[in-house]
């Protein structure tokens, strides 16, 4: 599937919130965005983390799909990388995926939860160090 393609389905994903989870997880798209996660344009970056994050939220099996595609290393990077839009996406997916058990054991392992506190502590929101808008 061609960039324009695999963006034109983050950005969907991303406008839709509520897409049939199942479908997408059947077609391939969790690994889609995990891959497009990967992107060096911070917009497509959050496209598709806020994708994910609207799976994950949705839908407790695309918490598992995320940790099967390994996405969930990138969401934890993003978190003290990204602008302070992708990097609140990020949170907010990790959040969902912690719903799950396995996923809480690996984020935990990942660091996750202590680079979470040092974002939010005293100001209860992350803040990205990207000036770039996405």
């Amino acid at each position: 599937m061609c960039v324009c393609v695999s963006l034109r389905v983050s950005l969907t994903l991303t406008v839709h919130p509520n897409p049939n989870p199942e479908q997408v997880r059947l077609h391939g798209g969790v690994t889609l965005l995990v891959e497009l996660m990967a992107s060096l344009d911070p917009r497509v970056q959050f496209c598709a983390v806020s994708a994910t994050m609207n799976l994950a939220v949705s839908d407790a099996k695309s918490a598992a799909a995320i940790r099967e595609a390994d996405g969930l290393r990138p969401l934890v990077y993003f978190l003290t990388t990204a602008s302070a839009e992708t990097a609140t996406s990020a949170a907010l997916t990790i959040e969902a995926c912690a719903r799950n058990e396995s996923n809480k054991t690996l984020l935990r392992e990942m660091g996750a939860i202590e680079v979470t506190l040092v974002r939010v502590r005293g100001r209860g929101r992350i803040r990205g160090r990207g000036r770039g808008k996405g």
